[in-house]
């Protein structure tokens, strides 16, 4: 910074110009010191590679490891031809420490050495499900396109249904756990290698996981790639929704998957079944006239949404169907079926 003086019309140095000055030259100095330090150090590296190279910590740490983890790439070129592959105590590479901190430089170096590996452990994950658990989009847009479509083995959820083996899934694939975490800009660059696969034990899509944890964006986005696909047990991703009560899913899903049933179940009723008036207001007009055949005591039935609302106690729903007169069978069958005492009296009054 300068200044002209109005006598002499010379150049006059403000004292801030000169601090700065000398300031930057300190910085100067002192990077230089350090670019020294690193290259002797990187030097006591290279002697020691030959006499520890492989030795790992107590947490199963390598040189290898620790260098990936701090994003410092120039120790990892230095480490990684005789430390790729070796796993720590949890059962990870150094890739997956990588992406697990982050290190976005170390990932791009280890890729071409460790990429498709799967963790030494029970969940069987690869650095491609780390980066979607960590929502890094960059990161999954450089391993998609090396680990795509490798699932992980087993994938335990807490917020899940309490039924047998109903918290652990089998082959969860990246783009499933993108759904499930809720990160869709994962998921958008994920449906363009994994859209359409199924979890093994339930037969879940990514898709339909979206639809039960009410991720309703993620929803939009693979609803014209996996629309209508089917659980196991015949149950689409709007019969997730509905029997969640997640209406907002259920808004974007009803216009793909309205009418399918899973052996005549439709999503409506399941909405009856657990009293989700808002979802049953969305659904009447679309399902209403769909009957499940059902045997009970030996007779075979045809089970309307009124008959499933009344058979489950949903008081409103009930009050709700019956203002669009449904037929004096389906009154009498709903009748037959309830065991609430207000329920039987407001299908009484109809009949």
């Amino acid at each position: 910074v300068l200044q002209l003086d109005n006598l002499s019309g010379k150049h006059v140095s403000f004292p801030d110009a000169l601090r700065i000055k000398d300031d930057a030259s300190v910085v100067e100095c002192r990077i230089r010191k350090l670019r020294s330090l690193f290259q002797a150090f990187v030097e006591i590296i290279l002697l020691l590679i030959p006499l520890e190279k492989q030795i790992s910590q107590r947490n199963g740490l390598t040189a290898l490891m620790i260098a990936a983890k701090a994003d410092v790439v120039e120790l990892v070129r230095l480490l990684v031809n005789d430390e790729k592959l070796m796993v720590d105590a949890r059962g990870e590479t150094a890739l997956m420490i990588a992406v697990r901190n982050n290190a976005a430089a170390a990932v791009k170096e280890l890729l071409t050495h460790e990429a498709t590996r799967a963790s030494a452990n029970r969940e069987r994950y690869t650095a491609l499900h780390l980066a979607v658990q960590t929502n890094n989009s960059i990161l999954v847009e450089q391993l998609a396109t090396l680990e795509n479509n490798i699932p992980q083995a087993c994938y335990t959820l807490k917020d899940f249904p309490n039924s047998r083996n109903a918290h652990a899934l089998i082959n969860v694939t990246a783009l499933m756990m993108a759904s499930i975490g809720n990160a869709p800009e994962c998921a958008l660059i994920l449906s363009r290698y994994e859209a359409g696969r199924h979890e093994q034990l339930f037969g879940y899509t990514a898709l339909m996981l979206a639809a039960y944890f009410n991720h309703s964006a993620i929803v939009e986005l693979l609803l014209h790639s996996e629309s209508r696909e089917t659980m196991h047990n015949g149950w689409t991703a709007l019969m997730v929704a509905s029997s969640r009560g997640n209406l907002r899913c259920c808004a974007k899903l009803a216009t793909c998957e309205s009418k399918l049933t899973a052996q005549g179940l439709t999503a409506l009723m399941l909405a009856c079944k657990h009293n989700f008036l808002n979802i049953v207001t969305l659904l009447y007009p679309l399902e209403s006239s769909i009957y499940h055949k059902r045997v009970r005591n030996g007779v075979v039935e045809r089970w309307s949404c009124l008959t499933y609302a009344a058979a489950k106690g949903s008081t409103e729903v009930v009050m709700f169907l019956l203002e669009h007169h449904p037929s004096r069978e389906d009154i009498r069958l709903a009748a037959s079926c309830s065991h609430n005492p207000k329920i039987s009296i407001l299908l009484s009054a109809h009949h």
